[in-house]
């Protein structure tokens, strides 16, 4: 049971990266379609899901015959050079998303080409004593 939603996760976190970076891309990729060599995509975020976009972007760079460079970790380690060459950012949250676009990397993100893959559901555990005014 637990192997299988290992790669469950494992593919929905392909999926995710495969789908982000193709949405943003597309320029990048007709580029090394126009045969021109040496295309990066600079990609940057949190260090939480950096292992799983890391092994995504190696299955992705393979495919399409361009390299993924990832720079992930706490915001302040790359957020100065993100501001100067990120093609791609990620986030593990979509709160954390709307504190790169708001706060962190103002005018570097456009909100178009924001995707919200995986919404995850949240429970409140609310213990008998409380007020019966708690609903839900």
């Amino acid at each position: 049971m637990r192997r299988n939603v290992i790669l469950i996760a494992w593919g929905i976190i392909a999926l995710i990266f495969s789908t982000i970076v193709f949405q943003t891309t597309a320029l990048a990729q007709q580029t090394a379609l126009a045969g021109q060599q040496g295309v990066v995509i600079k990609t940057y975020g949190p260090g939480g899901p950096a292992p799983a976009m890391r092994e995504a972007a190696k299955v992705f760079g393979d495919r399409k015959a361009v390299r993924v460079e990832i720079l992930a970790g706490p915001t302040p380690n790359w957020k100065d050079q993100a501001l100067k060459d990120a093609d791609l950012v990620f986030s593990g949250s979509e709160y954390m998303m709307t504190d790169f676009v708001r706060r962190d990397l103002p005018g570097l993100i456009d909100t178009a080409t924001i995707r919200t893959l995986y919404l995850r559901p949240s429970a409140m555990l609310v213990r008998p004593a409380i007020p019966s005014r708690s609903e839900g």
